[in-house]
């Protein structure tokens, strides 16, 4: 059963995924505050980041405090200096929106392919859903766009690309 945070996103296999990059190793200690790394197995970005002093019992530790940027949840961890962390990149992609069906959107490329994205049950997915509908009945000439956000997400001991329909925005042409 998904959780409703996992309502807000579907997942993909990373290597499925050409979007984004698998995260790459980061030591605590070379961690800042704005930069994007993985705690507790979800992707945060670092809002607050203290370490300490070494002490006479070990090294630096770093005490993080990030949030989810797909779910906004707070994480915090602590931890050696030394530790090994994972950092990533996310992208935001844009899509014409070709069609949405039973809170399926179909997204394209500039290429033409056709990817489907969930519409999230958020206030800005049920504001796409009825500028959609408003548009159809009136003839279905207004242009939509939609951004994803792409993000990885550790799922036991596998990475997950996870693809979140942040935004939608009508074009004017």
């Amino acid at each position: 059963m998904a959780t409703a945070d996992e309502k807000l996103y579907q997942s993909v296999d990373i290597s499925e995924c050409k979007e984004i990059q698998q995260p790459v190793p980061i030591e605590a200690s070379h961690c800042r505050k704005g930069v994007y790394v993985i705690l507790k197995d979800c992707p945060c970005k670092i809002a607050d980041l203290k370490t300490s002093k070494t002490g006479k019992h070990g090294s630096v530790k770093a005490n993080m405090v990030g949030y989810d940027i797909i779910t906004g949840k707070k994480y915090q961890e602590t931890c050696p200096g030394h530790t090994s962390m994972f950092t990533y990149q996310p992208s935001r992609i844009e899509y014409e929106v070709a069609n949405i069906a039973e809170n399926i959107v179909t997204g394209m490329t500039p290429d033409g392919q056709e990817l489907f994205f969930n519409v999230p049950e958020t206030e800005k997915g049920t504001t796409l859903l009825a500028g959609w509908e408003e548009s159809q009945k009136a003839g279905g000439d207004r242009i939509f766009s939609i951004t994803v956000l792409y993000a990885p997400r550790m799922t036991g001991k596998k990475w997950q690309a996870n693809m979140f329909l942040e935004d939608w925005k009508e074009i004017k042409e």
